[in-house]
């Protein structure tokens, strides 16, 4: 039995004898058992946010590659979206149209329909009318064909493993910390929270339906990056 399986088996049997307590089939003193040897959670592994200035190298260095790459990489950057939504995007899902550019999405972890709003850089310089037809109109390279979907109506047609092993070449060669595909997200949360964007704002563009997840997991700041609240508050 693994130590999260026990975990839930010994807190069920805890439950349980805390209903014989209270439907009068067990004494106290004919022994309790308080749990106290409990196999602990498995810690949390640490997080290392990107930069800012990290986060705009990588999109620089993209943008020499092709503009599909510098699409996917401003994409992760800007929005701090899951990378399995970023995969599964359609063109379809796009609302460029309107007032403020948005990406629908239908589907997502949490089996809800979300919105995803668009910045200024993706709506009028990444997602233009020609990057667009670009990217529906270029095929991707021969060898990935076996792992990839449809270019025509996917703006990110590659495979998790494809886009991850890209990824890898591309930061070994542009000299780029490779801290994974969900170290963006870790970091477009904080990086928002520390620019002191309400908690139930940065919550509902991460797509968390509790504030209490944006928080627990996604909130690295400090103090330095409330630093400059100090001379305002100094003195209220």
């Amino acid at each position: 039995m693994t130590p999260g399986a026990a975990r839930v088996a010994v807190y069920a049997l805890l439950d349980y004898q805390q209903y014989l307590y209270a439907q009068g089939l067990l004494e106290e003193h004919q022994g309790t058992y308080s749990g106290a040897d409990v196999p602990p959670k498995n810690p949390m592994p640490a997080i290392s946010v990107y930069s800012e200035s990290d986060m705009e190298r990588f999109v620089t260095a993209a943008r020499g590659v092709d503009i599909r790459w510098w699409a996917f990489m401003a994409y992760l950057v800007d929005t701090g979206r899951r990378i399995g939504e970023t995969l599964s995007l359609r063109w379809d899902h796009f609302r460029l149209d309107d007032a403020l550019a948005y990406v629908e999405l239908p589907e997502t972890k949490t089996n809800e329909p979300q919105y995803v709003p668009l910045t200024e850089r993706l709506a009028r310089e990444v997602f233009t009318p020609e990057h667009i037809a670009w990217m529906k109109q270029t095929p991707l390279r021969v060898g990935s064909a076996p792992n990839v979907g449809d270019y025509r109506s996917q703006p990110f047609p590659w495979s998790y493993n494809v886009a991850r092993a890209r990824f890898e070449r591309f930061t070994e060669r542009a000299g780029l910390p490779n801290k994974g595909f969900h170290c963006f997200r870790h970091s477009v949360i904080t990086s928002r929270l520390a620019a002191g964007v309400p908690i139930q704002a940065v919550a509902a563009l991460a797509g968390h339906k509790n504030v209490g997840t944006t928080d627990s997991r996604y909130n690295h700041t400090n103090a330095l990056a409330f630093a400059r609240f100090v001379e305002r508050t100094a003195h209220v």
